[in-house]
């Protein structure tokens, strides 16, 4: 068997790494031809579902090495700065989330990687025989919603945290002792495309917010503009296809899903492929079983985007107060348990079979 994996981000060379240590012969075809690791560098955070994966992998060791970072889940706050709502401590503590970077991701699953597995520069236009596991974009839907992330020059003494008023959301993440992952979301109708207009837009939000965007405009930090797109119209081909990462499901910026999943589908591909006889009507039938399971938790992953979006959506003061009155109201215990179920409810329990 021969597989193809097109498309070079998380989930592509996840893939790759995940064959090739199934003994399955395995090319990766990237479209750009200046390496794998390129551009803006973004952080990124990882499950334990997914993080489980990357230790079976042995890709572990080179991101613990480059300085990752494990953070209990993030928790809601309001504008004022109030807490919301957080994970129990034993949660906080079971579905702790591992920080690292999107390049230095990729650099860990390219490790003792064989160079001739990769094809840079190489634009796929037709599909025939060959099973193709697919890391590439297709048609898309836009979300409605655009982020900017950064990575702000102060460090944050605080728990991880997202801030939800006004339709707007605004997420900040430690990193290291002297750096700070920002993400800002809001809605594609108010402009953000630059430093500055977040900085508008998040000037008067309580601290440190505006400390860490501030740093970030007077050091001139590189940032990462993305409208991330919700929805996949995949093309025809006459090849066996599986969809994994984005070109399954494009995620908007939210609890560290979209790297969790990509890694996910990037394993589970593999585990099915090498499970599988290698005859057409085998593996076709059992992608179709992948893409139904998939699909599943994909759906999962995306209503919990859609309560995180709603309870952002307040933009009249009196009805955030509200909002904030009824968590801020809520026993600890029982506020604490509807944030627990929210986690699992979008990353399942730590001791599902993601394969069954």
């Amino acid at each position: 068997m021969h597989v193809a994996v097109v498309g070079g981000g998380i989930a592509g060379v996840t893939a790759m790494r995940a064959l090739t240590r199934a003994g399955i012969r395995v090319t990766l075809i990237e479209k750009t031809a200046d390496g794998l690791v390129k551009g803006i560098d973004r952080g990124i955070g990882i499950w334990p579902t997914a993080w489980r994966e990357v230790e079976r992998l042995d890709a572990a060791s080179c991101l613990v090495s480059s300085s990752s970072l494990t953070v209990p889940p993030a928790a809601y706050r309001s504008r004022d700065g109030q807490w919301l709502s957080r994970a129990s401590a034993c949660t906080s503590h079971r579905y702790a989330v591992h920080i690292t970077t999107h390049n230095r991701l990729i650099d860990s699953m390219l490790s003792g990687i064989q160079p001739y597995t990769l094809h840079l520069g190489f634009h796929v236009t037709d599909i025939i025989q060959e099973v193709l596991v697919s890391g590439i974009g297709q048609q898309c839907k836009p979300s409605g919603v655009h982020s900017l992330s950064f990575f702000s020059p102060l460090p944050s003494h605080e728990l991880p945290f997202e801030t939800l008023s006004e339709g707007r959301r605004i997420a900040v993440i430690p990193f290291s002792k002297d750096q700070t992952i920002v993400f800002a979301t809001c809605s594609t109708n108010t402009p953000m495309y630059t430093l500055l207009d977040v900085f508008h837009l998040y000037n008067y939000w309580h601290h440190p917010i505006p400390s860490l965007i501030d740093a970030a405009l007077c050091k001139n930090v590189p940032f990462l503009y993305e409208q991330p797109p919700v929805s996949q119209s995949q093309v025809s081909a006459r090849g066996i296809i599986a969809y994994i990462g984005d070109a399954a499901h494009s995620m908007q910026h939210n609890l560290a899903q979209g790297a969790t999943l990509a890694i996910e589908d990037a394993v589970h591909a593999a585990h099915v492929l090498s499970n599988t006889p290698p005859t057409e009507i085998s593996i076709a039938s059992a992608f179709a079983d992948y893409n139904i399971r998939r699909q599943a938790r994909v759906r999962a992953c995306r209503q919990i985007t859609q309560i995180a979006n709603i309870l952002s959506l307040p933009r009249n003061p009196r009805l955030e107060k509200i909002r904030n009155d009824l968590f801020l109201h809520l026993p600890k215990a029982l506020n604490s348990l509807c944030f627990d179920q929210f986690l699992r409810a979008s990353f399942g329990h730590l001791g599902d079979n993601t394969y069954t």
